[in-house]
């Protein structure tokens, strides 16, 4: 069988997925208002119609932007899963570049993500004149932006 592999614009029903990794990885989630669009301007990735991982495009008013809140399935353990979420990355990238912007970056506190980050740095995909960035966060669990 051959593997259906795409990358989409985030539904509201793609929520009971993503909330259910969040609480799997006994995570806060972050509320609707700091995700652009409310939530609904974050991309999916998925493999034969199940959800592996999401992360949302924040759009400024310059030519630069950035990912966030990256999060993936805690339980989908395939080798390809790092893939997957490069393709994630890229197509955000794609889109990003597409509608003008010269500059994009992500930021991630995921430490798999965090430890493969050097291979990002030679990914001609992520790039912000010639340098790409992985910027680190920290954030206090009772801070009032996660729910």
């Amino acid at each position: 069988m051959k593997e259906n592999i795409k990358v989409r614009q985030i539904v509201m029903e793609d929520y009971k997925h993503v909330d259910s990794w969040y609480e799997k990885r006994e995570e806060l989630r972050p509320i609707s208002i700091l995700l652009p669009n409310n939530g609904l301007d974050g991309f999916i990735v998925e493999k034969n119609n199940t959800p592996i991982a999401v992360i949302y495009l924040y759009l400024t008013n310059s030519k630069m932007g950035y990912m966030d809140f990256l999060m993936s399935d805690p339980d989908y353990k395939e080798e390809d899963r790092y893939e997957l979420i490069m393709l994630l990355l890229k197509y955000c990238t794609q889109r990003a570049i597409k509608i003008g912007l010269e500059c994009v970056f992500v930021t991630t506190a995921i430490p798999g993500l965090v430890k493969k980050g050097r291979e990002l740095a030679v990914n001609e995909d992520l790039i912000c004149k010639e340098e790409s960035r992985v910027i680190i966060y920290t954030h206090e669990s009772k801070n009032k932006i996660f729910i």
